[in-house]
This record gives structure tokens, sequence and C-alpha cells, in this order.
């Protein structure tokens, strides 16, 4: 929003982000980009749960030099509302109705995620409710996220286990891994090793093992594939010896 003079604030209130700034240009400062244009000198500065910076930006035309001041106070305000992760959804086996002019159908959260933002979702539909079956009596559900930052909003990698002994008394599992891969995947060949299997240190080092190999994880300029597959490792060693106890 300009407020005058080409002062400028920004706002940012979504789900799970709350951002405030100003840019204010100054004149004297256009001499300065001039001769240095696009020098954005901003130090990241962390006072309590605030995250922010300040500092001065600089642009060969007249006006677009000044200062400015950025700070995220997602962890002191905020007016979104997370939505539930996916993968956690897909471990708690949930159904998705979606709805449109011919009809309606219902899918499985494995069903749903197609790929990297992709969805099954047709042109002609909306998704009018998500479905949790009741829990098994006895159920153990874990989540954990993983950032690399308090400011970041984006997990490197989370892992979603839900347990439970079934009618004959096998431990069953259901456990998926998201952030860290294009889309949640279910470690099917991981739960059906763990069915039943004793709690012991070699118990979840294969576990882990298992599940490194089978992750088809994300490479990019946040983090690479191995940095990823390691934080799913260490989040199932974390996590596992509980539900196989």
């Amino acid at each position: 929003v300009e407020v005058g003079k080409g002062a400028k604030i920004y706002l940012v209130l979504s789900e799970g982000v709350t951002a405030l700034g100003v840019a204010v240009p100054i004149g004297a400062f256009d001499n300065i980009g001039r001769t240095l244009p696009g020098l954005n000198l901003f130090p990241i500065v962390r006072t309590g749960n605030i995250i922010g910076t300040a500092g001065i930006f600089t642009g060969a035309t007249s006006g677009q030099n000044g200062i400015a001041v950025v700070a995220d106070l997602s962890q002191v305000v905020n007016f979104g509302k997370p939505l539930p992760e996916a993968s956690a959804l897909m471990a708690l086996d949930a159904k998705l109705v979606l709805q449109s002019s011919t009809g309606q159908r219902t899918l499985s959260m494995q069903e749903f995620c197609v790929d990297y933002f992709e969805t099954a979702l047709q042109p002609n539909e909306v998704l009018v409710s998500v479905v949790i079956p009741a829990l098994p009596s006895g159920v153990k559900w874990t989540y954990e996220r993983h950032l690399k930052t308090p400011a970041d909003h984006r997990p490197m990698a989370n892992l979603s286990i839900v347990s439970w002994l079934d009618d004959q008394g096998l431990k069953k599992f259901r456990i998926v891994v998201a952030a860290a891969t294009p889309f949640p995947q279910r470690l099917v060949a991981l739960e059906n090793e763990l069915t039943n299997a004793k709690s012991s240190e070699a118990t979840v080092v294969q576990a882990v093992k298992s599940a490194i190999e089978s992750l088809s994880a994300l490479s990019d300029a946040r983090a690479d594939s191995a940095y990823r597959q390691r934080i799913v490792g260490v989040l199932l060693e974390r996590h596992l010896p509980e539900h196989l106890n």
C-alpha cells in the first residue's frame, strides 16, 4: 500500500504467516543509487520471537533509494489458520470428498496427491469435505516437522506415524514422509517390515536404512536430497521406538 511520497507498507496475512514491512525513499540517497545501483544491505536481527531486518536499498532511478524495515511476526501474532499437513491426513487414512456439476467422488490422500504441486482435482471440481475415520483403540500418533530456522515456514521434512494393534494383536503402522519428497509418500514397505517387529536398536537402524533407500527426496536450492534423507532418518530415530514399545 502506497502511503504518500513513494513510501510503501507491505502486509502479509496468510495461513501461518504474518509479516510487516515499510519502505521509505530518501532523495538524498539518489546520488548513492546512481553510483551504486542495486545496493541492498539488510542484516538479519532476532529479538525474542521476532525476526526482522533493516537497511538501505538503492536503484539507478531517482526515488528508488531509501531505507526499509521488515519483520516476521508469525511467532507473535498469527491471523491465518494453518491447514492440516497432507502427510498427517494420509497417516490418519483421511478421505477427500470432491464435488462437481456431474456428481461426487471420494479419494484417499494417496490418490489425491499426484506429483509435485499437483493433485487429482479436476478443473470442474471443488473439495467439499475431509473425512477422518475413527482411530482404533489404543492408537499412537506422532507428527513432527523440521524447519531449518524459526522463520522458515516451509519444512525440510515432516514425518507422521500412526500405530495400533489389530484384531489379531499384530502391531500395524502407517508411516508417511512429506516436504522432503515431491509429494507425501507413504512408506508401505517399511510398514510391512515393522509389523509386529520387536523393539530394539537394530530394528530402528534397519528401519532408517530402509526408509532412506525408498525415498525419492527433493534436491533444490534450500537443501539437497542427502540432507533431507538424513533429516527423515533423524525423525524416525526419534519417534519410532515409542511406537515399537
